[in-house]
Formats: C-alpha cells, structure tokens, sequence
C-alpha cells in the first residue's frame, strides 16, 4: 500500500504511514464492535455472564498521569484519582449506576520488573499492558521480546499496530496504560502508530492522551 502524501510504499499493512503519519485506512474496529454510552463511542473489549468491558474509541482528552515526575503507581496516581472522581461525576446518575467497581491487579512492568504497586478498586481506569495485548492483538512479542535497534527491547511493534492507534479529534495521539514503564516515575503507553512503549514516558507529561476504560453491567451487544 503507498501513503496518499509522500507516496511511502513501506506501510507493512500500517493504518498510518510511519513516515509522515498520514491516515491510510480507518481504524479497525475490534472484533466485540461499537457502542454509544455517556455522550462517546466506545470499543467493546471483552463480555461476559453479567458484564462488559469498554475503551473509548477515541483519545477523549490530554493530561499528564501525575502532576510531577516522581516515583508513582496508578494506585496514588492523580490520573486514578481524576478519573474515579471528577470524570466519573460526570456521568449521569443512570449512567453512574451500569458502571461496575471492580478490583484491578496491577501487575509489574513485564520486561523491566518495574513495581506495579497494589490491588486497586476502580470503577473507571486504564489498560494495563497485559490488557491491551489481551483485547488489541497479542503477536507473542510481550513474551518474546523484539531485538530492539541497540540490543534493548523497548517496544512491541506488530501488525496490531493499527488496531490499537487511536485518534484524538481529526490527528493521531499516543495514550497512556497504568503500567509502570522502565523506573517508577514513567508510565508505559500506545504511541501515535499504535506501538506498545513498555519504556514508557514521563508520568508529567502534559500531552498524554487518555482513553478511559470501564465495566459495564449486563451484555450490552
């Protein structure tokens, strides 16, 4: 496939040219489909007996994990503590009342030992990285690190790539996972391409994208 705007022709079945970032073709969308709840579209991740799992479709807005760089968990996060509280109360009450609490495990960063930090009750949260691989494409480089380009693995980049690149308004934009990355002050994240960036970035950095993602009752589809 060439891209329409610099005609790169190395796109490896990509849904945005590596070279310039031009869309190429729209987003997949995930085998559990699409639905409308508290004013977005979401992706259906996972259903089951009495309960579904979702991710907005989109990047919803930008803000760092935490308000500084520091050594921090998704337990103490100001990232958890928005979205349990302030964006959570943002939805109406009948809306309120499908969203499940559920209790998370946080697992350490699975390539660099990177502590996790607690079990934590939430009602809204992010994927972690075992998360986005289960429900966005698992190619085995979680388990079978890539050979990165200095020796160092820091990234799994596979054909799921497009599956897990999202869009924030018209242009794409990375997003972050609870994960710890590779020390305690960054978080892991999905780059601009849909890349699994287990490194991670700087848990202060303002332009990280959010997708929220939660449990709701029943099966919805």
């Amino acid at each position: 496939m060439v891209c329409p705007r610099c005609k790169n022709n190395d796109l490896q079945g990509r849904e945005m040219c590596p070279a310039c970032g031009a869309p190429v073709k729209p987003i997949p969308v995930p085998l559990g489909g699409r639905l409308r709840f508290g004013g977005y579209d979401w992706f259906v991740l996972d259903t089951q007996e009495d309960k579904t799992l979702i991710i907005t479709e989109k990047v919803i807005m930008k803000r760092p994990y935490h308000s500084e760089e520091k050594e921090i968990t998704w337990e103490t996060s100001d990232m958890r503590k928005y979205l349990n509280g302030e964006y959570y109360n943002l939805f109406t009450d009948a809306d309120r009342a499908r969203i499940i609490e559920v209790v998370n495990e946080n697992p350490n960063n699975p390539w660099y030992g990177t502590s996790g930090g607690n079990l934590t009750t939430d009602r809204i949260f992010l994927l972690n990285i075992e998360e986005v691989i289960k429900h966005l494409g698992d190619s085995g480089q979680l388990h079978e690190k890539p050979v990165g380009p200095k020796g160092e693995s820091w990234w799994i980049d596979d054909q799921y790539d497009g599956v897990r690149s999202a869009r924030f308004g018209s242009k794409y934009a990375w997003w972050w996972l609870r994960s710890p990355g590779y020390i305690s002050s960054c978080a892991a994240y999905i780059n601009t391409k849909g890349i699994v960036h287990l490194r991670g970035g700087a848990v202060n950095e303002k332009n990280g994208g959010v997708r929220p993602a939660l449990w709701l009752k029943g099966m919805v589809i």
